[in-house]
């Protein structure tokens, strides 16, 4: 019996975007504030199964910025994740990290199991000015432009995508074959809600 991995987002288990804390000390992450939202997630379809145990619902916590088209998601303890934003105000971000399911057996010949999980997010709000425009060599956007306001509420969904690598074997890992995932590749996604904490 292979010693199965049970797979969990990063925005499930221990979400990328946790809850923020304010730090007085800390330099003032990159660019313009937009706001801070409260996501709430209502599972919507899991097609992995048992592989990957989706929480039911899903909270945490983000801090929006912005630098033209850019997207700036702060979260606490972990990197700035950068994004997009359109001047129809849909911001999205993406990432994609691998997880080893089991590996390689030697004895039999057989190869490993790994996925690309690759998460989404987006959201919609209304309209934001210039963000089409860009930045150009650095340059920070017009500071006497007027800042927009941010909503009070937005919708938006996560989806969360399990694909084996290039080389990988992962048919042992279906439940066909006594495995816990439903299919390859398979999807995670929720309907989210973002209330406005600021």
């Amino acid at each position: 019996m292979r010693p199965w991995t049970q797979l969990a987002s990063l925005w499930l288990a221990v979400p990328l975007l946790a809850c923020l804390v304010e730090d007085p000390d800390a330099p003032d992450p990159l660019g313009e504030p937009y706001g801070r939202y409260g996501l709430d997630g209502r599972l919507i379809e899991n097609t992995c199964g048992e592989g990957v145990p989706a929480i039911d619902p899903l909270s945490f916590e983000v801090e929006l910025r912005r630098l033209g088209a850019t997207s700036v998601w702060l979260q606490v303890d972990a990197p700035l994740a950068y994004g997009s934003v359109s001047s129809e105000g849909v911001w999205e971000v993406q990432g994609t990290v691998v997880q080893n399911v089991y590996d390689a057996d030697p004895l039999t010949g057989t190869a490993g199991c790994a996925l690309n999980q690759t998460e989404s997010i987006r959201l919609e709000g209304p309209p934001l000015p210039d963000t089409d425009r860009g930045v150009q060599d650095g340059a920070l956007p017009d500071a006497g432009a007027s800042a927009p306001i941010a909503p009070e509420r937005m919708d938006g969904t996560l989806e969360i995508r399990f694909a084996p690598t290039s080389g990988s074997d992962c048919s042992a890992s279906l439940a066909a074959f006594g495995g816990p995932f439903g299919a390859l590749p398979c999807t995670v996604r929720y309907e989210l809600s973002a209330e406005r904490r600021d």
